[in-house]
């Protein structure tokens, strides 16, 4: 499945509702604001908060928060940094 990613934004409510997902693949959304929190949107339009850290051994590692929008993005924003502290 094609991805698209490297995107960036301040994440908003009225800006995450506006994502529309791409016609092949998933678009990844990063917050300007967070640095590790990103949006995956799916091509049927699904949305996914998760976290992207580093573990031991420097492996990246994608924790999922939740879906948009029964996770806002203040909780989004909340739940991101305890996974990075």
């Amino acid at each position: 499945m094609a991805r698209k990613s490297g995107n960036r934004m301040a994440f908003t409510q009225a800006r995450v509702a506006a994502l529309r997902g791409p016609a092949g693949g998933w678009l990844q959304v990063y917050d300007e604001t967070l640095p590790g929190l990103c949006l995956r949107v799916t091509p049927t339009g699904v949305k996914i908060f998760c976290v992207l850290k580093r573990v031991k051994g420097g492996r990246l590692v994608r924790v999922t928060l939740g879906r948009f929008p029964s996770l806002n993005v203040d909780t989004a924003r909340t739940l991101a940094l305890q996974h990075l502290g």
